[in-house]
């Protein structure tokens, strides 16, 4: 099952503060099988993160930033790249991005999810850091079926 059939207190707060409200529904339906969605070559997994990579254009990232909400967000990432794994179809390929700049949430996460999912390789990943790029801060990996 890819996501739990309710939400706990502190992900329920965390999703109205967040105004993901619609976002528990979306996720559900991605809970069927691959038969009723069909499988994709590609897939392009923009996770709800923490934002710490806008941070200089929205400043109330650092209000709404706890260790909690990291962990509740990585959780739901994870659900997320667990639920589209399989939808992909064999030999095509998943890009996974945050506007992040933590590791709870990019290289970490995709290296401890790739040591239970060795039907995935990783192809490539970039991640954009502020002060060197003067863009917004951004990770990409892609994720390629084997």
């Amino acid at each position: 099952m890819c996501w739990r059939s309710s939400l706990s207190p502190s992900q329920v707060v965390h999703y109205q503060h967040m105004r993901f409200s619609n976002c528990r529904r979306w996720v559900n339906q991605l809970k069927t099988t691959p038969e009723a969605f069909g499988r994709f070559d590609r897939i392009l997994l923009d996770v709800p993160c923490s934002n710490t990579g806008v941070i200089r254009r929205k400043p109330d990232v650092r209000c709404r930033f706890s260790k909690a909400g990291l962990t509740c967000l990585g959780a739901t990432q994870r659900e997320l790249l667990e639920c589209v794994a399989g939808l992909v179809k064999r030999g095509g390929s998943i890009v996974y991005s945050t506007c992040s700049l933590e590791p709870e949430e990019n290289d970490r996460l995709i290296w401890d999810w790739l040591k239970t999912h060795p039907e995935f390789r990783l192809q490539s990943s970039r991640q954009s850091f502020p002060p060197t790029s003067g863009q917004d801060g951004a990770y990409a990996v892609l994720l390629a079926v084997r």
